[in-house]
């Protein structure tokens, strides 16, 4: 039986300067008197004779074979020059469908499905010769070089077979299947499913479950970073694209996946020229001469995609919404079900449920059910570490602990010695507004414990009124220290800044197209980096009338629109609307207090002729904040002075003092101004004075001036 040695003998033989390759073996072995009747016997029942064969073999002889891969080389390097040519040459053609070669073959007739069933017969292809076909492969296909092929992956089982979207697959073979505009681009937010949606018809397609148009059809994901790369001199790139597009041409049944599409709108341009991938590739889309699906997110989409008209035009939007209900729980469930058999490690049946709700509450900026997913998918990989058998609800919180920095694992508790204990916290930090700070721990600690996580409403939105210098301020600020784990966790929004309704797009960032679009705006950057926390809107009173509008919506359903779009929630985040439109004399004069119903009725009286009922009536609390009494100031005097000798004694500094008579001392040269005074007069009648002294290197004995 002849074998690859005896075959290279004769290859070097007739083209003595040029190397081994599948065009130059194949030719040898058909014009062979001894040999050529073994490989008519082999292809013939597949549809191709040998004067075909040696026509397409002859065609630009010496061209033809300096360009091809030398594959034998590597067969040599291998071992597998003692192989039958039947069970090696032949498994090369036939596992490499889209080398130009292959193509021409089966063009005239060659049938690859049969002719691999006759070789499997005669033996089945080696392992290590597997691997030389793989290199040939991606060395031969300009598609299999910069791209994966999908289905044959999921005939191999890499991807998920119950992924339940089974509408949106539909939605997608459809649009693929009309015969003009016929390709898709799948829109939706980062982690709602796009590419996942590509591999079930992936699946879909090596299983047979599709229309009788698409059971041939091979999808091909291509990576557009695997075509820049390299390529240092102008035209390299617009090559590699063309090569791949004629290629898709020659394929009619293959389909072309892009994921992250916005990509081509750029790629490969250079200073000296306005062509990009886009613009090479619409030719073919306007011909229908390729098929294509492109996945991207709708900012994206937006931004580039849909500005280009001439490129936007050819493809059929298919906006992937995020699961919610019934969909999202089978989805999470299912992946639960996929993480155990690939762990081991078993997911108690609660657990799937709560991790959507925990992500829901503690993650509203991320997609379903991607954080879901990932979020379980963190806790099998804890428990393989740590070596538990089991994913519990507990692991579940203690993973979100660590990501957010938010004390889950207390807040989450039914007990009420943690939520009590956190007042006490917040009353020890916050002086002389305890009733405060208790109707804002109410609404916390309800919304905590008893509202459906999943409601589009946020922690609490309170409207602090109250004179300036009383700590409404303070307590935002307390909060995202002891609620969230850091004062990080405050977005302080001076509302005295916003005057003009232009100014709104500081917090939202502007309209694509306009200056500025690029940056998020505060709120949007906020809640991307942190996800939830403290958002204080100070001093409300100053802002322009259409800023307030723009709060409705974060007020009742804890949502808002970014300048392009983009749906920004504030579920699990605690809202505060500051106010100075209630001065100490109208707390003197009108007798506010906490007593009851009847101050509330009072206090918003008043607010009702600074601001409209609309927006009044969108707070769960609206809270009033007492002016401070002397023995308030006193003992913020204290706590502050406390802090300031903690500094000093960071610096190895001593102060000796009478306490009571200092205390005594800053309270009469306080000048107002509430706990914003008392700072400042600390710094101005202790610190400073100490400083100059301590300049000199003297001992310094503070005494209080006449």
């Amino acid at each position: 039986m002849l074998t690859l040695n005896a075959l290279f003998k004769e290859v070097n033989h007739h083209f003595p300067d040029r190397r081994i390759t599948l065009r130059s073996a194949l030719l040898t072995w058909a014009e062979h008197p001894d040999w050529r009747d073994e490989l008519r016997a082999l292809l013939e029942p597949c549809g191709l004779n040998l004067g075909t064969l040696n026509k397409i073999l002859s065609w630009e002889k010496n061209e033809g074979l300096n360009q091809e891969v030398p594959i034998f080389s590597r067969a040599v390097k291998n071992g597998l020059a003692g192989r039958p040519v039947a069970a090696s040459l032949l498994w090369v053609l036939s596992e490499m469908p889209y080398n130009p070669l292959t193509l021409d073959l089966v063009h005239d007739g060659l049938d690859l499905q049969r002719l691999r069933e006759i070789l499997s017969a005669i033996q089945p292809v080696p392992a290590i010769l597997a691997t030389v076909i793989d290199e040939t492969d991606r060395n031969m296909s300009t598609l299999a070089q910069y791209g994966r092929n999908l289905t044959k992956l999921a005939k191999s089982g890499a991807f998920d077979a119950l992924y339940p979207r089974q509408n949106e697959l539909e939605q997608l073979i459809l649009i693929l299947m009309k015969t003009q505009k016929g390709n898709a681009v799948i829109t939706g937010q980062a982690g709602a499913g796009k590419t996942a949606l590509v591999e079930l018809f992936a699946r879909a397609i090596s299983t047979g479950n599709v229309p009788e148009t698409f059971v041939n059809a091979t999808i091909y994901e291509v990576s557009l970073s695997k075509m820049l790369a390299g390529t240092m001199y102008r035209g390299q790139f617009e090559e590699r694209l063309d090569a791949l597009l004629v290629e898709l041409k020659a394929n009619p049944h293959v389909i072309l996946f892009v994921d992250e599409m916005h990509l081509l709108w750029g790629a490969g341009r250079t200073s000296e020229s306005a062509m990009d991938a886009s613009n090479i590739l619409k030719p073919f889309l306007a011909r229908g001469e390729i098929r294509m699906i492109g996945a991207t997110t709708t900012e994206d989409y937006h931004r580039y995609i849909a500005q280009d008209s001439a490129l936007g035009r050819r493809f059929e939007v298919l906006p992937l919404e995020a699961p919610s209900g019934e969909l999202l729980h089978n989805l999470v469930a299912f992946m639960a079900e996929s993480i155990h058999s690939q762990t081991g490690i078993d997911i108690s049946e609660d657990v799937p449920a709560a991790a959507i709700s925990l992500t829901e509450r503690y993650l509203p900026q991320r997609s379903q059910p991607d954080k879901a997913i990932n979020l379980l998918d963190l806790a099998a990989a804890k428990a393989r570490m740590t070596g538990a058998a089991m994913v519990t609800r507990a692991m579940l919180m203690k993973i979100l602990a660590e990501q957010t920095g938010q004390p889950i694992s207390e807040l989450d508790t039914v007990g009420q010695e943690a939520l009590a204990g956190l007042e006490s916290r917040i009353n020890r930090q916050l002086i002389g507004q305890s009733e405060a700070v208790k109707q804002v721990m109410r609404v916390i600690i309800y919304r905590q414990q008893f509202t459906n996580h999943g409601e589009e409403r946020n922690l609490g939105t309170f409207l602090f009124a109250g004179p300036t210098g009383v700590g409404k301020t303070e307590l935002g600020r307390i909060l995202a220290r002891e609620f969230y784990g850091s004062e990080d966790r405050l977005l302080h929004i001076d509302l005295a800044e916003y005057t003009q309704s232009a100014t709104a797009s500081r917090l939202i960032g502007s309209a694509p197209g306009l200056v500025g679009h690029e940056n998020p705006g505060l709120l949007a950057a906020f809640l991307h980096e942190t996800g939830s926390g403290v958002i204080l809107f100070d001093e409300v009173e100053k802002a322009d009338p259409d800023i307030r509008d723009f709060l409705l919506g974060i007020l009742d359903n804890g949502r808002a629109r970014t300048g392009k779009g983009e749906l920004l929630s504030t579920r699990g985040c605690i809202i505060i609307v500051t106010t100075n439109v209630l001065t100490q004399e109208d707390l003197v004069t009108k007798g506010f207090g906490f007593a009851g119903n009847q101050e509330e009725k009072k206090a918003t009286d008043l607010l009702r002729k600074h601001f409209p009922p609309e927006f009044l009536g969108r707070f769960d609390e609206l809270i009033l904040f007492r002016s401070l009494s002397q023995a308030d100031l006193r003992a913020i005097i204290d706590l502050r002075l406390d802090e300031t000798l903690a500094r000093l004694k960071e610096q190895d500094i001593q102060v000796e003092f009478t306490r009571e008579a200092l205390v005594d001392y800053l309270l009469e040269k306080l000048e107002g101004g509430g706990a914003r005074g008392v700072q400042r007069a600390i710094e101005r009648y202790f610190s400073q004075p100490l400083a100059e002294q301590m300049l000199t290197g003297l001992e310094y004995h503070w005494e209080p001036a006449p």
